[in-house]
């Protein structure tokens, strides 16, 4: 019987991947459309990263140049500008809201845990008026394998009893680590890095798998 879930956001609980995708294409198509490229395709393999992570990788590893947390946070600051209304304004991914009524209803424990800067999510968790449905919701410079193993702690968690729903293979390596089930979100983003790895899959929520759901 599952009873502790822990969710990613973006992907899975709102559909505004596309939103952060399109703001890193912005963000550096100053630079011409292979560097915009190269960012985009690192940001949908590596979802769950910390935003100011991968702003670093952008900047030292494809870019090629030296910089500092000052400039990293000032690149950040102009990411949340370029996508966060669009963020918050996203649909929810289909049968998101009915589920998380159910498992509320069969009082099951959940959790966010996510790549996002964990007060900009409190911020956007409580503007979708999502909050009541959470034990807690926490984001970066947390790690999310960091964030599972200390809430399974806290919480007394049976691990075999829990799920993690994510969309990127930090969420995955995340539910490995904490040797969690995982369930992946699946889109036409992340197909290709899922492709050779087995684990439960849906497209949206009204399509769990039948030997999961039995388990709710």
């Amino acid at each position: 019987m599952l009873k502790n879930i822990f969710f990613d956001f973006d992907g899975v609980i709102l559909d505004s991947v596309q939103s952060k995708t399109n703001a890193f294409f912005k963000l550096y198509e100053p630079y011409g459309a292979e560097v915009a490229n190269r960012v985009v395709n690192y940001h949908l393999k590596y979802g769950g990263l910390s935003r100011f992570e991968k702003l670093r990788y952008f900047e030292e590893i494809i870019l090629e140049r030296k910089t500092n947390q000052k400039q990293i946070d000032e690149l950040a600051k102009k990411f949340r500008e370029l996508c966060f209304n669009e963020v918050i304004n996203s649909s929810y991914v289909e049968g998101v809201i009915n589920f998380l009524d159910k498992c509320q209803k069969l009082e099951k424990r959940m959790w966010v845990i996510s790549g996002t800067p964990q007060e900009e999510l409190r911020e956007i968790v409580r503007y979708k008026k999502l909050d009541h449905y959470f034990l807690g919701v926490f984001g970066t410079p947390g790690k999310k394998t960091d964030w599972v193993n200390q809430l399974t702690k806290e919480h007394d968690l049976d691990r075999k009893e829990s799920l993690f729903i994510g969309d990127a293979l930090t969420d995955y390596e995340a539910s490995r680590n904490c040797e969690l089930l995982f369930l992946l979100r699946e889109t036409n983003d992340n197909l290709n890095y899922f492709k050779d790895i087995d684990c439960f899959r849906m497209n949206n929520f009204k399509e769990i798998p039948g030997n999961l759901e039995k388990n709710l």
